[in-house]
């Protein structure tokens, strides 16, 4: 596998799995159930923990993509 290739491989990765984590956060503020089990009830800590987790990730996905299409269009 080429340098090339490799970079853009991570960068597939990267982006993958910053738009999961976002997408994870941003469902766990808007609809705690699906993430929560069954049995258990959406809290006010739920809803916390999820915050925290979008406030990390959601800036990091901005951050990763604009970064990866900035770099495709500087190298042509």
């Amino acid at each position: 596998m080429t340098t090339i290739k490799a970079i853009r491989l991570a960068s597939v990765v990267t982006a993958i799995n910053v738009l999961v984590a976002s997408g994870f956060s941003i469902v766990g503020i808007i609809r705690p159930q699906y993430l929560v089990p069954v049995e258990s009830v959406p809290t006010e800590a739920s809803l916390l923990l999820a915050m925290y987790a979008a406030a990390r990730a959601i800036p990091l996905t901005l951050f990763a993509l604009g970064l990866s299409t900035s770099r495709r269009r500087l190298r042509r």
